[in-house]
């Protein structure tokens, strides 16, 4: 047969980068051991000390280690190791030997893998394998140039909702592989319920060897990636752009200021040399009359020790004669001269506005969804509904309901509850089987739980009312996380559909809800009459509001 052709390196999740020690979940997500590791180290700091589980970093699926009790820096090893995504190079120095000549002690390298057997097998065992009747319709995929690609695959077929139940059955009508337990609390009322055997079957004889759908898929979601990272360029350049504007419009303000400050200095300088002039004039003659007046003092008191009093009569007189004419100078020319200056400082408007400035700008950031990225989410939307209806329920002639799987699944035993007798609550004992404490839920109030179902994961979804919000446990009811709610939740209940449940709010409208791989979104708002507290919806009657 025709041998695969080589697949591109595969990718951690979270470190980005090749893989080194995969590690695969129950949920099918797998991570290097090293990231897996550290992510859970630092999960469970923040998580209860009794849990012993830790979500997926993806889709947050609750992951129970083989053994919780152990320390959980050795979590991460107990999981199976995902060979097929290590790359060529990290496995090409590894020496793979053919397993039938193994069985019989010999060491032959083995050159290809057959994928039905999952067994690796020499040249001659090749050739035995591709004569033999029975297996030579077996697809075998070289070893050469293709390690680490479809050779050491392991394929986790256990039911990550349902430790240990194998996934034997499929459900047409949810596209969903299911086991014992999944078939017999979640797809009760389905109609195309399929041996998982005969699905595979029917699907993979019609489906072709390169389906274009995976490869379109990764075109149109590379056309997104490409979009963002020219968003955020964009973003870069704009921000630079918009930075150096402001820096230069608040470096043209400075010189302006500067320009206006140095003109606003020199005319201050002006008057103020103008005004000083005339203080150094007024004073001057001022001076002058003092020098005069002191003159005159010295006179008068040496001529009263030493002249006689008709000389000091006549000097006296002339002394006053000649004062009074030196008044009359310095009064005529200091009279109406200044000798007080107040400056006062008026500022323009719009100092006065920058003074009480607090920011020098704001910026308006305005945001839209590239076409190209719209178009390639609504292309990725329609291949992944391509690919959920592929096995669809067209391919199959017959339906067959969960009530006919006895006749058609032998081995399939489906565990029911056994019928008891009704508790007599005067009688009867009550035990508890598990506490939560509220102190875990978190909350700015103390938890007022009003209402709550079972999700189709088996897990328990309960109304907060005053913290307005949704707290989802997970089947052994561990707090897993918090769905917020626009207004006060009253009560909860399941629609007529998969994942679709209803939640009364406020007493006044009803939300119409969908609840997907972990994600809750609100599909439309129901009006309904005042002081509506609960909801009810059975499948295949109308709904009812009390």
């Amino acid at each position: 047969m025709a041998e695969a052709d080589p697949r591109p390196e595969y990718r951690c999740l979270m470190c980005t980068s090749p893989y080194k020690e995969p590690r695969l979940l129950p949920c099918g997500h797998t991570f290097c051991c090293r990231c897996l590791t550290s992510y859970i180290e630092a999960e469970h700091v923040t998580a209860d000390e009794d849990r012993h589980f830790f979500p997926c970093p993806v889709c947050e699926a609750p992951i129970n280690p083989d053994d919780g009790n152990t320390a959980v820096s050795t979590w991460a090893t107990c999981f199976l190791k995902n060979d097929f995504l290590v790359s060529s190079i990290a496995q090409s120095a590894d020496v793979l030997f053919c397993a039938p000549c193994l069985r019989w002690k010999e060491s032959n390298p083995a050159e290809v893998t057959c994928t039905e057997c999952e067994e690796k097998l020499c040249k001659q065992c090749r050739i035995c394998h591709e004569r033999n009747k029975a297996t030579a319709a077996h697809r075998l995929v070289s070893i050469s140039g293709n390690v680490g690609q479809l050779c050491d695959v392991k394929v986790y077929e256990i039911c990550h909702q349902h430790s240990g139940k194998p996934l034997d059955v499929y459900c047409v009508d949810h596209s969903a592989m299911c086991c014992s337990i999944c078939v017999s609390v979640s797809h009760r009322q389905c109609n195309n319920v399929k041996p998982m055997e005969d699905v595979i079957k029917k699907t993979m004889a019609k489906q072709s060897p390169g389906e274009t759908e995976w490869k379109e898929l990764t075109e149109e979601t590379k056309k997104m990636l490409d979009e963002d990272d020219l968003g955020i360029t964009t973003l870069n350049a704009r921000e630079k752009e918009v930075s150096a504007e402001m820096t230069d419009r608040i470096q043209k303000a400075k010189d302006k200021l500067d320009n206006l400050n140095a003109r606003f200095q020199s005319d201050l300088a002006g008057q103020c040399r103008t005004y000083r002039q005339q203080l150094l004039s007024r004073r001057k003659y001022v001076n002058t009359f003092h020098i005069n007046a002191e003159n005159s003092h010295l006179l008068m008191s040496r001529s009263d020790q030493q002249l006689s009093d008709r000389h000091r009569f006549f000097v006296r007189e002339q002394t006053k004669h000649q004062i009074s004419g030196h008044y009359r100078r310095m009064d005529q020319n200091t009279k109406k001269e200044p000798n007080r200056f107040d400056i006062t400082l008026k500022l323009e408007e719009t100092i006065d506005e920058i003074m009480k400035m607090t920011t020098a700008g704001n910026v308006d950031v305005t945001s839209t969804l590239s076409p190209v990225s719209q178009n390639a989410n609504g292309r990725i939307c329609s291949l992944i509904e391509s690919l959920l209806l592929t096995p669809s329920a067209s391919a199959f002639s017959d339906s067959t309901s969960t009530s006919d799987l006895t006749g058609s699944l032998q081995h399939l035993t489906v565990q029911t509850t056994p019928v008891t007798t009704a508790v007599d609550v005067w009688t009867g004992s009550v035990s508890c089987v598990h506490t939560v404490n509220t102190s875990t839920l978190g909350g700015e109030d103390t938890p007022w739980l009003t209402g709550g179902i079972f999700t189709d994961n088996n897990e328990l979804l309960i109304t907060d009312y005053f913290n307005r919000r949704l707290l989802l446990f997970d089947d052994k009811y561990s707090y897993t996380r918090e769905y917020k709610v626009n207004g006060r939740p009253t009560d909860i209940a399941r629609g007529r559909t998969a994942d679709e449940i209803f939640v009364a709010v406020d007493g006044i409208q009803i939300l119409r809800c969908t609840l997907q791989n972990g994600q809750l979104s609100v599909i439309n708002t129901i009006s309904s009459p005042p002081s509506t507290c609960g909801y009810s919806s059975t499948r295949g009657q109308h709904p009812g509001r009390y």
